[in-house]
């Protein structure tokens, strides 16, 4: 069984669990549809504040420094050896 994390200090327990119950009766298809939207929303939300910090970025620019956010220098080096390192 998967761990139910913490409930948010702002959420009532009644609507907490409503939220749970939705989600555990939706089919495993339409779960990993939400879960791949949210890794999509992390990942513009990520650019976008990369976006703010250095908007003299190209769009390139934009995404090996989201790549970089998400491997690590360590990993993002190995894949992209021959990338520039923009600063995060």
């Amino acid at each position: 069984m998967i761990p139910i994390p913490p409930r948010p200090l702002d959420t009532t327990l009644e609507a907490d669990e409503l939220q749970f119950k939705i989600i555990r009766e939706m089919l495993p298809e339409k779960r990993l549809r939400l879960l791949f939207d949210f890794i999509e929303s992390g990942r513009r939300l990520l650019e976008e504040g990369i976006r703010y910090r250095h908007p003299e970025y190209t769009d390139e620019d934009v995404r090996l420094a989201s790549i970089r956010a998400r491997l690590g220098d360590e990993l993002f080096k190995k894949a992209y050896p021959n990338a520039k390192l923009v600063s995060l």
